[in-house]
């Protein structure tokens, strides 16, 4: 029969987030007491928080999360136990929404709008680039000008 801290290293191990470790052996100690305290043997309380966070870290949200870095979005362990999260159905909270499919017609407006986009942007710069050659052409004019209208150099 395992003490409860080591089924604690065993579940901390497992749980996808590494933070406030003594919160979350106090939260463990507390869930182990609950669940025994509904009628389960300790081993089986144990157990199932075993199972329950190893369900929890394969589901493709947690997966995903860490996948993508961002582990900040799920939750301290002691959080997760306090709120009896093992309880939740995985189908329902610890799965990624499904998206539906974009339909044609869809991807074609979203396609309009992105060219409408970059036409857009396209035309800014080239009034940019025509406006900068403007202020080029004058700034030389201006010292080619004032040469001709009857300066002389200096000797």
């Amino acid at each position: 029969m395992p003490t409860l801290t080591s089924s604690f290293a065993d579940w901390y191990e497992h749980y996808p987030r590494k933070v406030g470790r003594k919160a979350a052996k106090r939260s463990y100690e507390q869930a182990v007491a609950g669940l025994v305290q509904e009628g389960q043997t300790k081993d089986a309380a144990v157990a199932r928080l075993l199972d329950r966070v190893r369900v929890y870290k394969a589901s493709p949200k947690v997966r995903g999360q860490l996948r993508r870095g961002e582990a900040s979005f799920i939750p301290h362990p002691a959080t997760w136990l306090n709120q009896g999260r093992w309880d939740d159905d995985e189908h329902l909270e610890w799965e990624i929404p499904k998206l539906r499919p974009v339909s044609r017609v869809e991807r074609s407006v979203n396609d309009e709008a992105r060219a409408a986009v970059l036409l857009r942007y396209q035309k800014r710069e080239r009034i940019a680039d025509d406006e900068r050659k403007r202020r080029k052409q004058r700034i030389a004019g201006v010292s080619t000008v004032g040469q001709s209208f009857g300066r002389l150099p200096v000797e």
